[in-house]
Order: C-alpha cells, then structure tokens, then sequence
C-alpha cells in the first residue's frame, strides 16, 4: 500500500519538466544542474550540500530546515533468491 503523495516530489517534478526542454535542446547539462542553477538564482545560494556534508565541514543543521529537492542516483536493489 503506498503512502500520501509527498507535495515536494510533485514541486520536484514541475521543475524538472519546465527544465527538461532545455536539456534536450543541449543549452543545460542535466536537469539536476539547471535545478541548481534554478535555485542559485531564486535564493543567491552558491554552495549546495548534503545534510551530512554540512554536518562534516562543521556547520549546523537547526531542526525543520528544509533542503532544495533534487534526484538522486537510482538505486540497484538485490533481489533475494530462495
């Protein structure tokens, strides 16, 4: 049974199909990348990291800060064989 629908992957994929023409035009890398520049444009924001990331270099995370969604690498699952 699947859960509610999150609304920040409904937001996630709004973006990318606004940018995807753009990335098969050439103009833009990938549809991370043009998320990234989409965000450093909107906030002013020149570094991006992970929770963990920032948690390495030393900085805090506050509790109910939010992150800029973007996709991450799929995932290979092992199927187990009985």
């Amino acid at each position: 049974m699947k859960g509610k629908p999150n609304p920040r992957r409904a937001e996630l994929r709004e973006l990318s199909d606004q940018i995807r023409p753009a990335v098969k035009a050439g103009l833009i890398p990938s549809i991370n990348s043009g998320l990234l520049a989409l965000y450093r444009a909107e906030t002013k924001q020149t570094e991006f990291r992970t929770f963990n990331e920032w948690r390495k270099s030393g900085f805090g995370v506050r509790k109910g800060e939010r992150g800029y969604p973007v996709w991450a690498s799929p995932r290979r699952l092992e199927l187990k064989r009985e």
